[in-house]
């Protein structure tokens, strides 16, 4: 019989200013949080929800939060095994 382990995990990241580039900050709680992920497990989902700061300058909303969505993120959870 196999036992299942849902954990759900929350943080907020954040970008730095109109950039696709995660900032320091976010990175390091990236790297924390990658640590707290059961090194057996099997399945691992990784959900982002990000927006654009409304702005005075609107004409690469659609472009950087593309960008945004797809930033990689694989560094800071394979770095920690």
């Amino acid at each position: 019989m196999s036992s299942v382990l849902i954990k759900q995990i929350k943080r907020t990241v954040r970008f730095a200013p109109l950039s696709a580039q995660l900032d320091a900050e976010s990175i390091q709680i990236l790297a924390a949080t990658a640590k707290l992920v059961p090194k057996l497990a099997t399945q691992v989902k990784v959900r982002a929800a990000g927006y654009v700061q409304p702005g005075a300058l609107h004409g690469n909303d659609i472009s950087l939060s593309t960008k945004r969505a797809r930033v990689d993120i694989t560094i800071s959870f394979t770095a920690t095994g």
